[in-house]
């Protein structure tokens, strides 16, 4: 339901956009450094009464959100680096309070402008999670793992390194393609994220080689509202079944200067993690602050 009332949402944004004669801001002179770093905090609440017709029910949740860039830019090279940092946690009825968002990502590219837009990279990122999760999944076996610990910093963690090609025709999108090698940490959960199964003693570490893509989209509608998207594929040469890959959506509207909406799709496949593949819809109101 919630995919649905997101393309549908997207849809009148953009034709809200296309007939709204707003003024043209005034853009300020900029150097070759810019910086951008946002905050945001986000409450979902419903409750019924004891005799509601469908059943009881009490839920609230929180969110917190930080984004970070900061890029300079001149003729000849680009580099960046960016955060993005998620932390949220749910309650229903009795049920014990649990965390249904957990996300580090971060990551460093430099360029070399070349000619019809393409330039030459390289690249370093590092993925993981700030907190302990409980919950079940499904072994490379195909059997359900339930009531276990299936996260936590650094199990896993994740630092890929990534040179190669890349096309930025504006600033609404830019893909990239290379050689890559991701590294997998882990310092307790190794047998599950780490090990190689073919040696006799348990690593901490993994090294993957692999093909790596990347496509970013990025589209402000007006000053109120934004869509940003993200397709991140990850080929492993050693099994095509250990390909990873994630999808984020999120489409944001202000509607005040310090009040937001928020709706994003995620989805995710990582075989080491899950055999199926994993979905993440959410819906929210809250507060925000551009701080720069």
């Amino acid at each position: 339901m919630y995919t649905l009332l997101f393309f549908v949402l997207s849809l009148l944004f953009t034709g809200y956009s296309q007939d709204c004669e707003c003024a043209e801001p005034e853009v300020a002179p900029t150097g070759p450094w810019t910086h951008q770093l946002s905050a945001g905090l986000y409450v979902n609440q419903a409750k019924t009464s004891s005799n509601w017709h469908t059943g009881p029910s009490d839920m609230w949740s929180w969110l917190t959100r930080v984004d970070a860039k900061t890029q300079f830019e001149n003729t000849e090279y680009i580099w960046f680096w960016k955060a993005d940092l998620e932390y949220g946690k749910s309650k229903s009825n009795k049920n014990p309070m649990i965390k249904f968002s957990d996300k580090i990502f971060t990551e460093t590219v430099g360029s070399k402008k070349l000619v019809y837009k393409m330039n030459t990279y390289t690249g370093l990122k590092f993925e993981s999670q700030f907190d302990s999760g409980v919950g079940e999944y499904i072994d490379k076996d195909g059997k359900t793992i339930v009531n276990t610990k299936i996260s936590n910093f650094l199990n896993p963690g994740y630092v890929t390194h990534s040179i190669g090609l890349g096309y930025n025709p504006s600033d609404l999108f830019s893909q990239r393609v290379g050689y890559a090698t991701k590294l997998t940490v882990a310092t307790a959960h190794k047998r599950r994220f780490a090990d190689d199964t073919k040696t006799s003693r348990i690593e901490t570490i993994r090294w993957e080689p692999g093909i790596e893509s990347i496509s970013e989209f990025n589209y402000t509608f007006n000053e109120m509202a934004n869509f940003k998207s993200a397709f991140r594929l990850f080929y492993n040469f050693e099994s095509a079944i250990e390909t990873d890959l994630s999808w984020d959506n999120t489409l944001t509207a202000s509607v005040t200067s310090y009040l937001e909406m928020s709706l994003a799709y995620a989805l995710l496949y990582d075989i080491d993690l899950d055999s199926s593949y994993q979905r993440n819809q959410s819906m929210s109101l809250g507060l925000t602050w551009n701080l720069f």
